[in-house]
């Protein structure tokens, strides 16, 4: 069955490619979300918080520092994830 799923989805996008000559693009599942004015002001979040490239360091919305520990990978039956993991200090 995930064969003929496969088989479908890439058929499909081959079909828009040659008639229209156009990618189809689909959003990852947290997209719009993110896309909200609620989501881009909460200080809670991840992304919103401050980022020092050059000390690889982050400051949340109450001041305190997260810095890079390690990256981490968890592999499930069909997928693999990958994530950097940070240190609170």
């Amino acid at each position: 069955m995930l064969d003929f799923l496969m088989n479908y989805f890439i058929n499909y996008y081959l079909m828009i490619l040659d008639q229209f000559e156009k990618w189809s693009v689909i959003p990852y599942t947290t997209y719009q979300k993110e896309q909200k004015r609620k989501f881009k002001n909460d200080p809670t979040k991840s992304q919103n918080w401050q980022y020092n490239a050059e000390d690889d360091y982050c400051i949340d919305h109450l001041g305190v520092r997260f810095s890079f520990y390690r990256y981490s990978r968890r592999t499930s039956t069909n997928c693999q994830r990958n994530w950097m993991s940070w240190q609170k200090y």
